[in-house]
């Protein structure tokens, strides 16, 4: 029985490898990650609000505690000119993934769509690195 569990574990560990193989040497890179966003500009919110989604891959993983602060800097320098008044940041991270979250109020002066938008994230290194997002609000 013993025998069994070693061969039933040295199978799983041997496939996880090969996919982790496949998965970093053989999957094409994405230049730019596709986002998920919304405009909402309803009578029932007092302010119109926007919400960014995207996510992040990086061999060094991504801290998610130092990302959360440099995208509320990044916020508050407030360019380009997306979110006025009050916000939320979200930042969940799984092996080297991280997912950011933004929603909040949208500016008054807030454009349709944004090309080659940079967001910083934090890598795993603690190494400021620079993100670009296609953003579209229609």
């Amino acid at each position: 029985m013993i025998t069994g569990l070693f061969v039933g574990f040295a199978a799983i560990a041997t496939a996880y490898s090969m996919w982790r193989v496949y998965d970093i040497f053989f999957r094409p890179d994405e230049e730019e990650t596709p986002s998920v966003s919304y405009y909402h500009d309803s009578e029932i919110l007092e302010e119109p609000q926007v919400g960014i989604k995207f996510q992040i891959e990086d061999p060094q993983g991504v801290d998610a505690d130092d990302t959360l602060e440099v995208v509320n800097e990044w916020i508050q320098n407030d360019d380009p000119n997306i979110i006025s008044g009050e916000y939320q940041i979200k930042v969940s991270t799984l092996s080297d993934v991280g997912i950011v979250e933004i929603s909040g109020d949208a500016s008054p002066l807030i454009l349709d769509s944004y090309e080659n938008v940079e967001f910083p994230y934090v890598d795993g290194d603690s190494n400021l690195e620079w993100i670009k997002v296609d953003l579209d609000f229609a």
